[in-house]
């Protein structure tokens, strides 16, 4: 909606500036002296280009963000989670007319709902998909040191010290999200989020599903203990 209250604010300006222009001496000479063709050109020139590639302009340029998603604190990525390529951007706007023009966002709205990651056909060719960049669950230091441990804890990964705050602060946030919202996604993150510290760690016996949110709270309240002293 955003994005299309600046599209029509370009469409009054454009209409603005061909009315002016077909008032002046110029379109006596353009087009049989039709001052209403010559009207129609240049409000064609100035808007359909915008009306037609405003989308992918600022998503090939700006990194998957048009005006609009960049105010909501969304993008799109691919699924490796980078910034689209010139190519997925072009295939993900080719479909944009069928699914949010010609249904008026009907088809989109139906494949949004029930894909798995919330892509429409456009997403699903290019293989994006649109990311929010402001988590409702964040965390700091703070809330991590605030966590209560017993003075006769005793630590059982010592070497979760090697890990700093920030990557601390990551799996606190996974962990409270996995349980926030208990989908395939979370669990997966979660999976692959406790090989790898597992892998860093030289652990060999990886906690199986059930057991691997205890284990990152475990690993949280080892560091917390072995960096407050």
């Amino acid at each position: 909606m955003i994005d299309l209250c600046i599209v029509l604010i370009w469409l009054w300006i454009s209409t603005i500036v061909a009315e002016n222009m077909s008032r002046s001496n110029a379109y006596d000479y353009f087009l049989d002296n039709s001052r209403f063709m010559y009207r129609t050109m240049i409000l064609s020139f100035l808007f359909l280009p915008v009306l037609f590639f405003y989308n992918l302009f600022f998503e090939i340029f700006t990194g998957g963000a048009s005006p609009g998603k960049m105010i909501m604190g969304i993008k799109v990525v691919n699924l490796k989670g980078q910034n689209p390529s010139i190519n997925e951007c072009f295939l993900r706007w080719t479909f944009r007319p069928v699914e949010l023009l010609l249904t008026l966002g009907g088809l989109a709205a139906i494949y949004v709902s029930s894909s798995e990651k919330s892509q429409r056909v456009g997403d699903m060719v290019a293989r994006t998909v649109v990311i929010k960049l402001r988590p409702s669950l964040k965390y700091t230091l703070k809330d991590v040191m605030s966590i209560k441990t017993s003075s006769e804890y005793t630590p059982k990964n010592l070497q979760v010290v090697k890990f700093s705050e920030n990557e601390m602060l990551y799996v606190k946030n996974c962990v409270d999200r996995s349980r926030r919202y208990p989908n395939p996604a979370s669990r997966k993150l979660l999976n692959e989020l406790t090989i790898k510290i597992c892998d860093q760690l030289n652990i060999k016996d990886v906690p199986e599903a059930k057991k691997q949110a205890d284990f990152l709270r475990g690993l949280i309240q080892d560091y917390v203990v072995l960096t407050r002293s």
